[in-house]
């Protein structure tokens, strides 16, 4: 990973924690410059797939400036490319190895959309975080300044209901309460 950073070029940079997102990357290629951001809160496991997601980011407008979508295949490739040296680590416990293969396999524009992926890093490392997918059916749970109550499971998020406007919303079952 160092040495993709290094060879690249990229000016790494560790962000305050963001609601919205883990990391981004940018190009400003006229001015030769490339910027990997990544929250510098995440456990070392969201840490590592967050900077590789970035770091095939850089790779993919390297071969094809802004002529591909940003999650299409061409990044896809190149995602699963950097990350095979992970999977082939003898040091990477192997249920960790089975998850992120599974991961590799069809990888998703935000890790948090990746339903398996994030049952095995929370299982592991935030055993003490409640998330929407935790809070009972019909009861009321709070959410930033807002509440909420839970009523429909719909895949990955609930159709829930703002107490204070009636107005309904999807809400990411990993959306975490605090």
């Amino acid at each position: 990973m160092t040495k993709l950073i290094i060879l690249h070029k990229v000016q790494f940079i560790l962000s305050r924690p963001r609601k919205t997102k883990l990391g981004d990357y940018r190009a400003i290629p006229n001015e030769n410059l490339f910027i990997v951001t990544v929250n510098n809160n995440l456990n070392p496991v969201q840490f590592l797939i967050t900077v590789l997601h970035e770091l095939a980011h850089h790779v993919t407008w390297a071969k094809y400036k802004r002529n591909v979508k940003p999650h299409g295949k061409e990044w896809k490739q190149e995602y699963q490319r950097i990350f095979m040296p992970v999977l082939t680590n003898e040091h990477i416990d192997e249920r960790l190895k089975r998850v992120l293969a599974r991961h590799l396999k069809n990888p998703k524009a935000s890790s948090y959309s990746d339903i398996h992926l994030n049952e095995f890093l929370n299982s592991t490392f935030n055993k003490s975080i409640t998330r929407v997918i935790d809070a009972p059916m019909d009861k009321p749970f709070i959410l930033g300044k807002r509440t909420f109550v839970k009523e429909k499971k719909l895949r990955t998020r609930f159709l829930c209901t703002d107490l204070g406007n009636n107005k309904k919303y999807l809400i990411h079952g990993h959306t975490e309460l605090l």
